[in-house]
């Protein structure tokens, strides 16, 4: 399965076309689902696996409809495709958790996630946040969720991975790494969304995942020192006989080959790690400490290598030992100016320098959260929710708060001090306020816009300040992502509880490795209109550790185009195919059409598609257009829009009995008529909870399947039993299931 998920990801998607893609697909998927919308605030309808498929919720049947468009505006293998939208974010569901599907049927809905956008597994309710082995994770998550996205034809639009409560948070690494000899700070736990962000590594158990440079689309800074002039002929030759001399442990001709080589070069820091681990072995270990500083500042960043050298072993013991891994984290982002911020394509492979390739070289990854992580030291159900809800409303509010960067001589503090002049400067010419402050947190400020912290333990309510709704709020802390008993420090769950969008801490030891945390210019990118994934995923070099929570599509400073569709009003009724011409109140590079979450076309800006009518049931669906910014951040604004199809050969009327709001666990009564038909099944988040036998009758839902909050209800109707394709869609239903708490 594993084998076939990556063909399936990279050659359908490199060679076949789209309606190639439909023929595949056609099985997988069956038909026609309708929503209705109102723009940001609907009531959102979702999606779920297709049946037959391993680990996946057993019953489960995907209602789409195969919609093909003669004429329509393909996007290529090779264009660009950045930005988030909700038609970028697949949602994981542990179906067996009420707290799985409470908090995803509220981001749901707050944030119109398409119905073939929704994944359900079949995982273990567990009311502590769980950590697996790896080969679980790959068996009962990561694979299941990407060749489900595949199978529906969606996958070349997913950008983010957005897991709900009730998933495992972290994952145990030993079978990957088996007897390989690591770096110490590679530690062999990783976080679930950073796992799931390079998955196309830990899908082929490639340990380069550890790699504390591995991620592509991290925005490192510009160099500003000239490079070390290459080696000569001779000097290479010099090397490779020093390294010769090590191997045979012949360190005091080693050290003389080394010590002349370096007197030969100017900033050589491999030149000066390797006397460094003679030295150490001649036992001169105070030259050795301070020639390790001095590779570092002079080039060297392997912190892995160094690590798991054991010839440095005489000087881990020593004060300046963890200095040096202080210094490397800080080396690895040494240099000028942060490169431009950019949206995140899933489909572009993204180089070591950070350029998109059109040649397949570099690597692919995948924006992912957790929505929230719940019990023990994770967060309520209601708490998660009200931050969805506050992240929601804050999309384009451009806070007029202020970004505070923490400054005290806790490592924790210290270990990111060095961009905070830079990313404060870059913050001003943004508008937006930034302020350095001494202690361990903001006291008695209730413009908490941002903030950079660095300190184990805190007491936020102390504090007496208020976080801004959208604010990005995190420490760099061993324990702040460990999110089950045990954890000595103050846990990422604080900043959501009192009202940040997302905060994020290391699942287990990261040692103090700056790659390993958000850089400080985390902030700017989120400044110049980045999502709340991007801005993380952009400022973290090594992110396998780190566990990312809140709302992945929060974007308070982002300039949101404005969508309209000229001569196409909601609620229109149809009969033909029809054109759309969408235009948007900011220069935009393309409009990206769907019809019930499933795509159709790409326009130009200026130009008309049309919308296939006659090849979609009657009955309600809704048109959502897509503008994507005509700029590096292609920030997303779209429109959603009712529409009916008629052709006055089939209706659909469905009826709600009894009253609102149902409790949590009991019968959903639902009335049903549509003449000329065999079967009416009832849906919601694209699973079939129910069904009439005939034209007409009346069926009852366990809300207990659905879980808590504001959800809606779908019904489609088929002329035979075992027919796969609709013939008409009816009125969604609204129904507001209320938790048992």
């Amino acid at each position: 399965m594993l084998e076939h998920c990556r063909v399936f990801l990279t050659q359908t998607r490199r060679r076949l076309s789209r309606s190639q893609q439909e023929q595949l697909f056609q099985r997988a998927a069956t038909t026609g689902i309708a929503t209705e919308s109102r723009s940001r605030d609907r009531e959102g309808v979702v999606g779920a696996p297709a049946p037959r498929r391993p680990r996946l919720v057993s019953g489960v049947v995907l209602l789409l409809p195969m919609v093909v468009v003669l004429g329509a505006i393909h996007l290529g293998a090779d264009e660009s495709v950045a930005g988030l939208a909700p038609e970028n974010v697949a949602v994981v569901i542990n179906a067996n958790s009420q707290a799985s599907m409470a908090v995803a049927n509220e981001f749901i809905r707050l944030r119109d996630i398409p119905a073939m956008r929704v994944v359900y597994l079949d995982l273990p309710d567990a009311s502590d946040p769980q950590v697996i082995d790896v080969d679980v994770f790959r068996r009962d998550i990561l694979t299941p969720v990407l060749t489900t996205l595949a199978q529906r034809g969606v996958i070349d639009r997913i950008d983010c991975v957005a897991y709900s409560a009730g998933i495992p948070y972290a994952v145990r690494l030993r079978a990957d790494v088996g007897e390989a000899k690591l770096a110490k700070t590679a530690t062999l736990i990783g976080s679930t969304n950073g796992l799931t962000y390079l998955h196309e590594l830990v899908q082929t158990r490639d340990l380069r995942y550890l790699n504390p440079r591995i991620n592509g689309y991290a925005c490192r800074p510009t160099r500003s020192e000239p490079k070390a002039a290459a080696l000569t002929e001779d000097q290479r030759t010099a090397l490779g006989r020093a390294d010769r001399l090590m191997d045979s442990e012949k360190w005091a001709e080693a050290d003389d080959v080394l010590t002349d080589l370096l007197n030969s070069t100017t900033h050589r820091g491999s030149v000066q790690y390797r006397l460094a681990s003679c030295l150490t072995q001649l036992g001169r270990r105070e030259e050795a400490t301070i020639l390790l500083k001095l590779a570092v500042r002079n080039g060297w960043t392997d912190a892995n290598t160094m690590a798991a050298d054991p010839r440095l072993e005489p000087l881990r013991s020593r004060p300046g030992y963890r200095a040096i891994l202080v210094d490397l984290g800080r080396a690895a982002w040494r240099g000028g100016p942060v490169r431009p911020t950019l949206g995140f394509s899933s489909r572009r492979p993204w180089n070591p320098d950070r350029t998109r390739t059109r040649t397949g070289k570099g690597q692919r990854y995948m924006l992912s959260v957790m929505l929230a992580v719940v019990g023990e030291r994770g967060n309520s159900v209601s708490e998660a929710i009200t931050c969805l809800r506050r992240s929601a409303a804050a999309d384009g509010s451009k806070p007029t708060g202020t970004v505070y960067y923490m400054v005290n001589n806790d490592i924790r503090s210290k270990v990111r001090q060095w961009g905070f002049d830079a990313a404060i400067d870059d913050l001003h010419t943004l508008g937006v306020q930034a302020r350095r402050l001494r202690g361990v947190l903001p006291r008695q400020r209730a413009d908490v816009a941002g903030l950079m912290a660095g300190s184990a333990s805190f007491d936020w309510p102390g504090t007496r300040s208020g976080i801004l709704p959208g604010a990005i709020c995190e420490h760099l802390t061993s324990t702040g992502g460990v999110m089950r008993s045990g954890g000595s420090q103050t846990p990422l769950s604080v900043f959501i509880r009192h009202g940040a969008a997302g905060a994020s801490g290391a699942v287990t030891e990261p040692y103090a490795i700056a790659a390993k945390f958000p850089s400080p210019f985390i902030h700017s990118h989120y400044a110049r209109g980045s999502t709340l994934a991007e801005a993380f995923y952009q400022s973290v070099l090594s992110p396998y550790q780190l566990l990312i929570v809140g709302d992945p599509l929060c974007r308070p400073w982002a300039t949101i185009p404005r969508v309209t569709v000229n001569g196409f009003a909601a609620g229109a009724v149809l009969t033909s195919p029809t054109p759309i011409a969408p235009a948007a109140t900011e220069a935009v590079s393309r409009y990206e059409l769907y019809v019930d979450g499933r795509w159709i076309a790409d326009c130009p800006e200026g130009e008309t598609v049309m919308l296939p009518v006659d090849r979609l049931p009657e009955g309600r669906h809704e048109l959502s257009v897509v503008a994507v910014a005509d700029h590096a951040l292609e920030t997303r604004g779209r429109r959603v829009t009712p529409f009916y199809v008629h052709r006055g050969e089939y209706a659909l009327e469905v009826e709600f009995e009894g009253d609102q709001p149902v409790t949590l666990g009991e019968p959903i009564t639902l009335r049903a008529s549509a003449p000329g038909v065999d079967r009416i099944a009832f849906s919601h988040n694209g699973r079939v909870l129910g069904s009439i036998s005939g034209s007409r009758g009346q069926v009852r839902i366990d809300s207990a399947l659905i879980g808590a909050g504001r959800v809606r209800i779908e019904s489609t109707a088929y002329v035979s039993a075992d027919a796969e394709q609709p013939v008409v869609l009816g009125r969604p239903i609204d129904v507001t299931i209320s938790s048992q708490e």
